[in-house]
């Protein structure tokens, strides 16, 4: 996850894409977890194995409650992306199969929002390790606003004011370098990139508004 000082087991992590991330935070005793991905098979599993990890560390303050898992149904998934585990495959040569593709039906907001939507705290890391990365990665930073502004709000929305938390959340990108699209723009976000790490760790600048971000968001909502 990069320097030690920036995860411990006082800390609450959000993830996109389930995997050996959540194990490790699992075996850290983070504070708090939820996590989402769109395969219920890797949820039952990742399920399974932090229960067995949980067990066996003997750790009292790591309780299974801690952690929440959602499913994020995103329909049927693009033709290209089917069977690329790192979701840079290329688009279909036939002009009928890209059209098919593109009016396959996905709910985006499934899995880029709606999960966001039943945490009514701001978590202190957001982990983008799956699918619509670069606009999961501008939720993180609006529901950290959102939910820092607006905590004792009775209707609270994803944009919240704008205003940067006192502390802007710390966002692990994975596979920064691997797309173009992966990477974020510098002059709203500063970057770390930790020796012999595939995380990218991003906070956002204290100029950054809420607006810019929600246009970014828009923007990239379908970029697989």
């Amino acid at each position: 996850y990069g320097p030690s000082n920036d995860v411990d087991n006082t800390l609450s992590v959000f993830e996109w894409g389930l995997g050996e991330s959540t194990l490790i935070a699992s075996f850290m005793g983070v504070s708090r977890y939820a996590g989402i991905d769109s395969n219920p098979q890797v949820i039952e599993d990742i399920r399974s194995r932090v229960a067995t990890q949980v067990n066996n560390l003997g750790n009292k303050k790591l309780k299974q409650e801690n952690f929440r898992f959602y499913l994020g149904d995103i329909g049927i998934e693009p033709l290209a992306m089917n069977n690329d585990k790192n979701m840079g495959g290329t688009l279909p040569n036939n002009k009928g199969q890209q059209e098919q593709q593109h009016n396959l039906p996905k709910n985006v907001l499934n899995y880029q929002l709606a999960p966001l939507l039943s945490e009514t705290t701001p978590f202190d890391v957001y982990v983008v390790n799956g699918r619509y990365r670069f606009a999961c990665a501008m939720a993180a930073f609006l529901h950290a606003s959102a939910r820092h502004t607006r905590s004792h709000n009775s209707n609270p929305t994803l944009e919240g004011a704008d205003v940067t938390p006192p502390s802007s959340p710390l966002i692990l990108f994975h596979d920064c370098d691997a797309r173009e699209s992966h990477r974020l723009p510098s002059d709203l976000f500063d970057m770390q990139r930790p020796k012999r790490s595939n995380f990218c760790l991003y906070r956002r600048k204290p100029t950054t508004t809420n607006d810019q971000l929600v246009e970014i968001w828009k923007n990239h909502m379908e970029q697989y």
